[in-house]
């Protein structure tokens, strides 16, 4: 579903209704595009002219669009974030971001209304919103080592050069190859600029070769 700062609204406020006792005052909320904080609670506390001698707190709650998920998704989100503010808003004391009460609160959640809130989310298997799928070349390096195991990097392209020639000096490697590939198989593979890799299993690595070899631009 395409998720707005309007559906946010209408969902805070059923929500706030039917669980919080309509104690929380309209927060500001977002929609974000982040991949790795799918929501975020965020106290702010302003001073105001003249010398900040007043002070007021800004709620802000942002629930991020970035993967293309269920109408649930979004909402077990926005339930977490809402904790999260019933917690700062009530100034009650927890033992950590997580914590007991965070927890009790959860639970009571999820339990007594049917809710799957989590304390972190977990992406695996989401799919990435088609707005965000942006087409990336990437630099990948296919190791195998003289006891047979493998391995499998992506490399900064400044720095294939640089990782060329460390992998002279190293006789363990027995084998390597360069592929050019824009496979989102590689996508969650950090960048590097030095000699690491990420080992696999022998049929994971040639199942992600097979994939490379019929993908190369090479």
């Amino acid at each position: 579903m395409e998720l707005t700062v309007a559906y946010l609204e209408e969902q805070f406020a059923l929500f706030n209704q039917q669980y919080f006792n309509n104690e929380l005052p309209h927060p500001r909320l977002v929609v974000s595009n982040s991949r790795t904080q799918l929501g975020r609670f965020c106290l702010q506390r302003i001073g105001s002219w003249p010398f900040g001698l007043m002070k007021r707190d800004c709620y802000t709650i942002r629930v991020s669009a970035y993967y293309d998920v269920e109408e649930k998704d979004y909402q077990n989100i926005l339930l977490h974030e809402m904790i999260h503010y019933y917690i700062a808003y009530k100034h009650i004391h927890d033992t950590s971001s997580h914590g007991a009460e965070f927890e009790r609160m959860m639970n009571w959640l999820n339990k007594e209304h049917g809710w799957n809130i989590t304390k972190m989310a977990q992406t695996k298997g989401w799919t990435v919103a088609a707005r965000n799928k942006k087409t990336r070349s990437r630099h990948v390096l296919a190791l195998q080592a003289r006891d047979g195991k493998c391995y499998m990097s992506v490399v900064h392209p400044k720095y294939i050069q640089y990782v060329e020639n460390q992998l002279k000096r190293i006789p363990e490697i027995t084998q390597h190859e360069w592929f050019v590939s824009s496979s989102d198989t590689f996508a969650n593979y950090s960048q590097t600029r030095s000699l690491r890799a990420r080992r696999l299993s022998k049929d994971e690595y040639e199942r992600n070769l097979m994939e490379l070899r019929g993908a190369s631009v090479e």
